[in-house]
Order: C-alpha cells, then sequence, then structure tokens
C-alpha cells in the first residue's frame, strides 16, 4: 500500500536541503537525492524558463524530493521569496517559504524558512530554536559549519550548492541529531 502525504507532512519531515542552479538541477538532482538531500531550492537567474524546467523535474522526480524554486510568479509547489516582500502562491496547496537574515523576521506568515547564513550563538539561531520543533526551518551553512548549528540545536540544515559527498556527509550527521533528539524523548517518558 501507498501512502499519499501532503506537502506540508512531506516538509515537516524534511531533514536537508540544498541550493542548485536552475541550468545544473537535472544532472546534479540524481546524486543529492542519493545522498539524502529532502528538499531543493532552484535557484533561477533572469531569463530562466523556470515552469517548464520545475515541470519535467517534477515529473521526473517530483515524488522523491521536494522542488522549491525563488523566481516569484511562477508556477511551483514550493516557492521561496525574501524576508519581508510580498509573495503570492502559485496555487491555493502551494507553500511558500522565506529567506530571513535577522531576528526580528522569524515570525511571520511563512510556511518555512531559510535561515541564514546561520551562525552558532546568533540571536537568529538562538532565536529559531526557541520556536521549537513545530516551525520548519533550515540554517544554511557550509558543510564545516554543520556540526557546530547540530550542537547549537538546529535539526533541519541548507546546504549552498553541495556535492553529493558533502551532503551524505551532512545528512549522517543530521540524522544522529535526530536520533539523539528521539532516545532523549523516549528516555524522558519512561523515567
Amino acid at each position: 500500500m501507498t501512502a499519499l502525504l501532503g506537502l506540508r507532512t512531506r516538509l515537516l519531515l524534511a531533514r536537508l536541503a540544498g541550493t542548485v542552479p536552475l541550468g545544473d538541477a537535472e544532472t546534479r538532482l540524481p546524486g543529492l537525492l542519493t545522498a539524502g538531500v529532502n528538499l531543493v531550492v532552484l535557484r533561477c537567474a533572469p531569463g530562466d524558463d523556470v515552469e517548464s524546467a520545475w515541470r519535467r523535474l517534477n515529473a521526473k522526480i517530483g515524488t522523491q524530493v521536494l522542488l522549491a524554486h525563488d523566481l516569484l510568479g511562477a508556477i511551483g509547489d514550493l516557492v521561496v521569496g525574501s524576508a519581508t516582500g510580498p509573495v503570492e502562491r502559485p496555487h491555493r496547496h502551494a507553500l511558500v517559504g522565506r529567506r530571513v537574515r535577522d531576528a526580528r523576521f522569524l515570525k511571520t506568515d511563512a510556511d518555512f524558512l531559510l535561515l541564514g547564513p546561520a551562525r552558532p550563538g546568533s540571536k537568529l539561531l538562538t532565536e529559531a530554536v526557541r520556536l521549537g520543533p513545530e516551525a520548519v526551518w533550515f540554517a544554511a551553512c557550509g558543510v564545516d559549519d554543520a556540526p557546530a548549528l547540530l550542537a547549537a540545536g538546529a535539526r533541519r540544515l541548507l546546504l549552498e550548492e553541495p556535492t553529493p559527498e558533502q551532503a551524505a556527509a551532512v545528512a549522517g550527521q543530521v540524522k544522529a541529531a535526530w536520533e539523539a533528539d528521539s532516545g532523549e524523548l523516549v528516555r524522558r517518558a519512561f523515567s
């Protein structure tokens, strides 16, 4: 039996995201999927034919990964805008994400947030951790920064244009952090 999951549920289950230039997506996505990336944010440039690329990629791998893009007004299921600018949903079931660099913009109308760059000890990260697990946010970082962000409480990471090897290394770290959290919750429940 196959259970269909809605976009919101799939987003809640996502742990590792990566950005990819739209022009490189078809060649780079298979390796990132194998490495454990759950959400791919397609970086668009002026003149990119986002709608046909999104349709092609979504038909090919849309059941394996969430595809977002940052070209406002184009078709898609997940659209990423700036922290404060208007973002219209391409359709009524679409989810809107926002790039946030300042803790003042954490409380927003967005369905998910891309924080960053995030730094351990920063007000942005500290305030995001306080939002709790029901808030869906990804801390943008480089591969070398991932362990420190996970230690500071981030549980979803966004890697900027990672290689499959980099994504796989970080995916293992993210998985270990989630498993440690689960073990702690079980210990608390039965103690």
